[in-house]
């Protein structure tokens, strides 16, 4: 059965904040990235109590970390300190109860066709770990990794060949990825039998680059791409990732790495719009 969450900082670092909101709206669950201006893999105790105690007082559960696994440069130093990210991760998702974990596919630094094999090595290498402590990693397109819309995420997904490692499809990050295709039916078209995971974000182009809007006011196609993942059988979780502010622009290093109180200022009036605008889209298809 198809669940509904939201971000967390893209309403609050307060979580209390976010849950309200997201219980507002009678989402089932929460992804968490930034909390009190810590991302994911700097969370304390106390922070993961304080994450615990809002879930549990607004019934939420928490449907994924929203982890920066590899976004970075393809390097030894850089994916040496992965691993560590990656093992704090895991033990917060054990303590949240998920066992859902975000990923990307590097800094684009080459040509993607001549990363992709040194990508794929990489995702194998965790592989083992994932497997030893029952997780899964989900990864994204991101305009400024090498994989940076569903035709190439796809090409990833499958030069991994695990099931341990599926695909977090966001149709929104078609319209911000320099190798731009249209999200629904194209990028949805490569992507739609790898997809575990679901980001949902609207923007409109503008020239290279492309502006975040409130959600169903962009160019994605949200109707048919809703239709399309009920009619697939589709069951998982789509996620709010509002990337969008009424009155400001989320800037390019904000956009690169969100995390923290710059980021979150003005998401709470943004994603209780675009949350009301998706229910009643969401709630129409698939009667809920």
């Amino acid at each position: 059965m198809i669940k509904y969450a939201v971000i967390t900082d893209e309403i609050s670092q307060d979580i209390n904040i976010a849950a309200s909101l997201a219980k507002k709206y009678n989402l089932e669950g929460l992804e968490i990235r930034s909390v009190n201006d810590r991302g994911p893999h700097q969370l304390t105790d106390a922070d993961i109590s304080e994450i615990k105690e809002a879930m549990e007082k607004n019934s939420l559960e928490c449907c994924a970390i929203s982890a920066p696994l590899f976004k970075c440069n393809l390097n030894d130093k850089e994916i040496a300190e992965q691993m560590e990210i990656l093992e704090k991760i895991i033990s917060l998702a054990k303590k949240l109860g998920t066992k859902c974990i975000r990923g990307f596919t590097f800094f684009k630094e080459e040509d993607f066709e001549t990363a992709l094999p040194k990508i794929a090595e990489e995702y194998k290498k965790i592989i083992p770990i994932l497997e030893k402590e029952d997780m899964y990693v989900y990864i994204e397109s991101d305009p400024s990794v090498n994989a940076s819309c569903g035709e190439t995420l796809a090409k990833v997904i499958e030069a991994v060949g695990s099931d341990r490692v599926g695909g977090l499809w966001d149709p929104g990050n078609d319209i911000y990825s320099p190798e731009y295709e249209k999200p629904y039916p194209d990028g949805y078209s490569f992507m739609k039998k790898f997809v575990r995971h679901v980001h949902i974000k609207d923007a409109v182009r503008n020239g290279d680059n492309a502006d975040g809007v409130a959600f169903g006011e962009g160019e994605v196609d949200f109707e048919g791409q809703l239709t399309a993942l009920r009619d697939d059988g589709y069951d998982g979780y789509i996620v709010m990732e509002t990337h969008y502010r009424p009155k400001s622009i989320i800037s390019d290093e904000l956009l690169l790495r969100p995390q923290g109180s710059d980021f979150s200022s003005g998401g709470y009036e943004a994603t209780d719009e675009c949350l009301e605008k998706f229910c009643k889209l969401a709630n129409k298809i698939f009667s809920k």
